[in-house]
């Protein structure tokens, strides 16, 4: 018997039983998560140490684009999933095989996309043979997001903390290996070979627990098997596409203003000046997974769940996690401005000293960063997906124009202002929509 079953066994014997699983299932995901985020920070290191500022601000960029192009190649339709299912229960299969083919035709105009922008975009011969790359990469990150729904839904955290490590863990393997011997130079199209080759074996992998999928081999967390009846039978394509927008557009805009600005720095100040800057956003990168991974990957399904069943619940859950993520938030915060003037030279290099100062200033906004995860998952969970969109919208033209305006004048601090507003009008935003849209719904659930 394996010893997470061993567990399950155990804790219902005791009081408390409940919280103590919940809090074994969050520290199960954050040791995945930190996992593959700490392979992608140690990845980044070793680029950055290998390479120099200029090729990592060149990698920095690529990296961004391909990921930004995920986010809108998946969109939003394995998010979509958890609310279908928290709302229909096992009838919500009928999403799964028009969401499918949904995936398939974005997929492939994403590709398009990303291969006409490596074609004519402003680039030299290897950055425009690393986008074409990392293509592979892109529909890697589309496969991972489809299985990570699915085992969101059948609450299977051990099995989907693996699924989140590994890619990246198989990513630093690979590059400590090229790095420790002499049989390939270690170049940046050796970076996109690498990150495009194990993006296919996450395509492979996935195939088959989307078949299970499709056949209903799965455990649907929180619903009786009884409830497989639904009032239609079919839905369509355009339907899917209908339903999921607003979830990938969320994806795609919040990858607007968390990474967009690394692409801005380095087409507008330079390949040096985003290899500093790339440096301190991989730290901030690293910081907020710990609220990504409770909210997206543990609280939401079950926000979607309590929104439509129990809302009463998730009011009191909305107020103790607007406070706790506030002071996560802080204490980070605190700990990278207390920490960087010794780690970054140590880690990185002496000669990225400058992301110093970048770090620290990035850090001030993790409070509020971190707050807004709680209030906006809790507007996914009731309905509230639209308002929360422009809120993710207005923050994002703003930082684009602040960047464009800045940068040139202002170099790397531009960016650094740009990203600071952005996070605080979407923070100020998200609450005040929090407060006009769940209090009418509490009230009318009383």
């Amino acid at each position: 018997m394996s010893i997470m079953a061993s567990l399950s066994r155990w804790l219902p014997r005791f009081p408390g039983a409940r919280v103590q699983r919940s809090a074994g299932h969050v520290a199960i995901l954050w040791i995945g998560a930190m996992g593959g985020s700490g392979s992608v920070l140690l990845i980044n290191v070793l680029v950055a140490r290998a390479l120099g500022a200029a090729e990592f601000g060149v990698y920095s960029s690529v990296y961004a684009i391909s990921s930004g192009l995920s986010l809108a190649a998946s969109f939003g339709i394995a998010q979509f999933w958890l609310k279908a299912f928290g709302e229909e229960g096992w009838a919500a299969r009928r999403w799964l095989w028009p969401s499918l083919k949904a995936q398939g035709i974005i997929a492939a105009l994403s590709v398009g996309g990303m291969l006409a922008w490596a074609q004519w975009g402003p680039h030299d011969p290897l950055t425009r043979m690393m986008l074409r790359i990392m293509i592979l990469y892109l529909i890697g990150q589309i496969a991972l997001e489809i299985v990570s729904a699915k085992l969101q839904l059948s609450e299977r955290y051990p099995v989907l903390a693996i699924w989140q490590a590994a890619p990246n863990l198989l990513r630093l393997a690979i590059f400590i290996a090229l790095l420790s011997g002499s049989l390939f130079p270690f170049t940046l199209l050796t970076v996109a070979v690498v990150y495009g080759i194990v993006g296919l074996l996450m395509v492979v992998a996935v195939i088959a627990e989307v078949a299970r999928l499709l056949r209903g081999d799965f455990n649907l967390v929180g619903h009786d098997v009884n409830t497989i009846e639904a009032a239609e039978a079919e839905v369509s394509v355009t339907r899917v596409l209908r339903e999921s927008w607003p979830f990938g557009a969320a994806s795609v805009v919040a990858f607007v203003y968390l990474q967009l600005d690394i692409v801005m720095v380095n087409y507008l100040a330079g390949d040096e000046a985003a290899g500093y800057y790339g440096v301190a956003l991989s730290i901030m990168t690293a910081a907020i997974v710990l609220p990504g991974i409770l909210y997206q990957k543990y609280l939401l399904p079950k926000y979607h769940r309590w929104a439509n069943h129990d809302p009463l619940r998730l009011k009191r859950l909305n107020r103790t996690g607007s406070f706790c993520s506030f002071f996560c938030g802080l204490t980070v915060a605190l700990a990278i401005i207390l920490t960087s003037w010794l780690l970054i030279p140590i880690i990185f290099g002496s000669n990225f000293s400058r992301s110093i100062p970048i770090a620290n200033f990035l850090s001030l906004t993790l409070p509020f960063y971190f707050l807004s995860y709680n209030s906006g998952a809790v507007l996914v969970a009731t309905g509230g997906i639209q308002p929360k969109l422009w809120a993710m919208v207005g923050a994002a033209i703003l930082n684009v124009a602040s960047n464009v305006i800045l940068i040139p004048k202002m170099g790397l601090d531009g960016a650094i202002i740009s990203k600071g507003v952005a996070y605080l009008v979407l923070c100020a935003s998200y609450l005040l929509f929090v407060r006009r849209h769940f209090g009418p719904q509490i009230e009318e659930a009383k």
